[in-house]
C-alpha cells in the first residue's frame, strides 16, 4: 500500500501521502466478489485511478489455470486463450460501471474494448465471435462479473463468455452457470515489492521446496499474489497464483499453546514459504502502518 501511495505521489505532488494510503487501506476486500469469495480487482481500480494508478487484472479459464485470455496481435486482434505470460496482451484494466454496473474490459496492449462480434442477424447471440475493437461503449462491450461467470449487457444480457469454442478460440454462449467453459478466475496482476531493496519482489522459489524469498522482478507468475478472504479482525491469505498454496509462518515445532495443541507460535526468525492452504493464523496477515 505504502508502494501504491507512493507511486500516486509522484504523479500528484499536491496531494497528501498519509491520505492516499489511508484511502486504499480502507478499501473493502468483500465489496465485490468473483465468485471464490476473493475481491474482484476492478472494484479497486475506479478509487484508485482518481490519483492516476490503474491496477490491472488477467482472466484465466477455471478449468485451465495453465492459459489466459490473451489478444492474438498475429490474427486482426482476435481473442483466444493461449499459455500465461502475463504480457501486456493478456492484462486488462476495468471502464467505469454504468448504472447497471456493467462496464467495458480494455486491453492494455492495444487500449481496445473487449467487443462481441454481432454477426449474420445484427444481434449478439451464440457462436458469435469475441475480439477487441475501438472502445465505443455500445452494449456488446460491456461486461458485467456475475457468479464467476462474465455476462455481457447486449442482447438481453443472457451471453455470456465462453471458452468452449474450437481451437483455443473464445466466443459467445447462452450463460450457464454450470457451464464449465464460462467459469473465470481473476489472476490480480499483484507484486509484492520490497522498499528496501529495489526491484525486488516476494518470489516463489519452485526449485527449493515453494521456499517465498526476495528475487528481482519479472512479471512471472510465481510473483503473483491474489488476497484471499478477510476474517472478522481483518487478517486475510495471500494466496500464490503460482502453486495456489497461501504464504504460511513456519513455526518451529517446539514451540506450541499448552491450551490448544493445535495452535503453534510463529517467532522471529521462523521461515515464510507457501504451503497448502488450512486457514490458520500463521497463514493470515493485513496490511498495517507505513
Amino acid at each position: 500500500v505504502a508502494g501504491i501511495a507512493a507511486n500516486i505521489l509522484a504523479n500528484n505532488p499536491s496531494l497528501d501521502f498519509n491520505a492516499i494510503k489511508q484511502r486504499l487501506l480502507n478499501f473493502a476486500v468483500n465489496d465485490v466478489n468473483d465468485g471464490r469469495g476473493n475481491t474482484n480487482l476492478p472494484r479497486v481500480q475506479t478509487s484508485c485511478e482518481e490519483y492516476g494508478y490503474t491496477p490491472t487484472f488477467s482472466l484465466r479459464p477455471s478449468s485451465n489455470h495453465d492459459n489466459c485470455l490473451d489478444v492474438n496481435y498475429n490474427s486482426g486482434d482476435n481473442v483466444y486463450v493461449h499459455p500465461c505470460h502475463f504480457g501486456s496482451n493478456q492484462k486488462f484494466k476495468r471502464g467505469t460501471p454504468d448504472a447497471d454496473g456493467y462496464y467495458a474490459i480494455i486491453s492494455l496492449y492495444n487500449n481496445e474494448c473487449l467487443d462481441a462480434h454481432p454477426e449474420g442477424n445484427g444481434v449478439v447471440d451464440s457462436g458469435d465471435n469475441i475480439y477487441t475493437h475501438p472502445c465505443h461503449y455500445g452494449d456488446n462491450q460491456k461486461w458485467k462479473i456475475d457468479g464467476g461467470i462474465i455476462r455481457c449487457k447486449s442482447n438481453g444480457r443472457g451471453q455470456c463468455l465462453d471458452f468452449g469454442d474450437h481451437s483455443s478460440n473464445v466466443h459467445i454462449w447462452g450463460c450457464d452457470y454450470n457451464n464449465g467453459n464460462q467459469r473465470v478466475d481473476f489472476v490480480e496482476n499483484t507484486e509484492i515489492r520490497s522498499i528496501y531493496h529495489s526491484g525486488k519482489c516476494l518470489d516463489v522459489n519452485y526449485n527449493s521446496g515453494n521456499n517465498v524469498y526476495l528475487h528481482p522482478c519479472h512479471n512471472g507468475i510465481n510473483q503473483k499474489w491474489r488476497r484471499g478472504t478477510t476474517d472478522s479482525d481483518g487478517y486475510y491469505t495471500l494466496i500464490s497464483e503460482y502453486n495456489h498454496q497461501c504464504l504460511d509462518a513456519h513455526y518451529n515445532d517446539n514451540d506450541f499453546y499448552s491450551q490448544n495443541a493445535n495452535d503453534y507460535l510463529v517467532n522471529s526468525g521462523d521461515n515464510i514459504y507457501t504451503h497448502p492452504c488450512h486457514n490458520g493464523d500463521n497463514q493470515k496477515r493485513r496490511i498495517e502502518g507505513p
